[in-house]
């Protein structure tokens, strides 16, 4: 086989358009288009997108979900990525913040609880969520907390 080139467009960030190698133009992606062609055919990025999410439940499948049930549980419900980060740094803060007041004797955290319940997503029930961080490994002493005051409630 012969060296390939990779064409390229600048628009604010560089982005692939084409691979040019032996077998003629192979797009990588086209910009301002619903398709885009590959080794001459025009394929529907939709129709990719549906089958890359294909793949990815069948690789769901195949998680063990009580090594990662957090991340199962995040997948499972198409939580958005921002939507994760978001609440694993406030969980991050608040565990810290949670160590902290109990070190110094507090022995009420239903601040935390709320904060923790209104950072969940919509698709996120509070005590499936606590759970599955807590037996992932994330965030334990809190998530412990939180659920010995579900408990109560």
């Amino acid at each position: 086989m012969g060296k390939s080139r990779l064409y390229t467009y600048q628009n604010e960030k560089t982005c692939p358009l084409f691979n040019v190698g032996e077998n003629g133009f192979v797009f990588i992606c086209c910009i301002g288009n619903d398709l885009y062609r590959k080794r001459g055919k025009k394929v529907n990025v939709v129709k990719r997108l549906e089958q890359a999410e294909y793949y990815v439940s069948l690789l769901f499948n195949m998680i063990d979900e009580q090594k990662c049930p957090f991340y199962s549980l995040i997948i499972k419900n198409k939580v958005m990525k921002r939507d994760v980060e978001r609440l694993l740094a406030l969980c991050e803060q608040m565990n810290e913040q949670y160590i902290m007041e109990k070190q110094e004797g507090l022995l009420l955290f239903d601040e935390l609880l709320d904060k923790f319940e209104e950072a969940l997503p919509e698709s996120l029930e509070g005590k499936e969520t606590a759970e599955a961080l807590d037996r992932q490994g994330l965030f334990q002493p809190l998530m412990q907390e939180f659920l010995r005051m579900m408990a109560k409630k």
